[in-house]
């Protein structure tokens, strides 16, 4: 606030942090950081005092996450550690470069396409609606406005996945056996886990239990994983549905495809979908 003979902070922004109850993780140590640095210039030796709080924060801040969902279904993820210089920028460029690192990930299925961001750091939203950004900031929104988006604030996003999926992969308890990488599942979401899998779109199917076992195991390890899944898997309704029945067993041989005299004199098409009609695939000989 400017007065006469002075510049002084707003005393109800002042209040405001009086009042404000003491961080208790990461997150919210972050937050009280950046609500303090708005009176920096106010406060002498601000970076010393603050320092403690910043080793906290940048001790939390090892990498960049990020999920790729349709509607609700889980699509894929995404993880990489910060690079030397990464570890000394600021939460809102760091948090742009996750964005622009999520982007490049996942180009192949979203450039051309309207894309929601869901983020639970709402400054976020400056990279798109801002029109005065400087440097560095300047140029993470340059690189994002090539992709046709739309970011949302949505601060229970990060507790949500952090619970299930996202702590499943990021976490320090996984580890390596003597047979490559095999991650070991916490008691708590093995069940979780394996329906997901099974549900999922691209990485399981309705058909069988033998091949998708298999697939998994090479990825996720636990001593009951088998007789776990062999449960879900006959209690899945879908797959009941999806079983053949004895009768139904047809043995015939598929015989060969007449061969073409010239270019487009033959055509083989087939299209395939799943329930929900949000996915489909067609396939075409020429």
């Amino acid at each position: 606030m400017l007065s006469e003979n002075e510049i002084r902070p707003d005393p109800k922004k002042v209040q405001a942090i009086k009042k404000k109850e003491a961080p208790t993780n990461d997150k919210e140590v972050r937050a009280f950081i950046g609500m303090c640095s708005y009176f920096r210039r106010h406060i002498q030796n601000f970076a010393k005092i603050a320092d403690p709080l910043y080793k906290i924060t940048d001790a939390s801040f090892q990498g960049l996450g990020t999920v790729l969902l349709q509607v609700d279904n889980l699509i894929a993820f995404a993880r990489r550690g910060l690079k030397v210089a990464e570890k000394n920028y600021e939460i809102m460029r760091l948090e742009g470069i996750e964005i622009l690192f999520a982007l490049k990930i996942f180009r192949p299925y979203i450039y051309g396409l309207r894309t929601t961001i869901i983020t639970y750091h709402k400054p976020l939203l400056a990279l798109l609606r801002k029109k005065e950004l400087k440097n560095a900031l300047q140029r993470l929104q340059t690189a994002i406005m090539k992709y046709d988006l739309e970011i949302i604030y949505q601060p229970e996003f990060e507790k949500y996945y952090t619970n299930t999926e996202r702590k499943l992969l990021h976490s320090s308890n996984t580890v390596k056996t003597q047979h490559g990488k095999r991650y070991l599942i916490p008691e708590t979401i093995k069940e979780h886990l394996l329906k997901q899998y099974h549900e999922h779109p691209w990485l399981g199917d309705y058909y069988g239990y033998e091949k998708n076992i298999q697939k998994f195991k090479q990825i996720y390890y636990w001593k009951t994983l088998e007789e776990n899944a062999e449960k879900i898997w006959k209690e899945c309704i879908k797959c009941m549905k999806n079983k053949p029945q004895p009768y139904f067993q047809l043995k015939n041989s598929l015989g060969k495809l007449p061969t073409a005299d010239y270019p487009c004199q033959s055509y083989s098409v087939d299209i395939i979908t799943v329930t929900d009609g949000l996915h489909y695939i067609l396939g075409c000989i020429i």
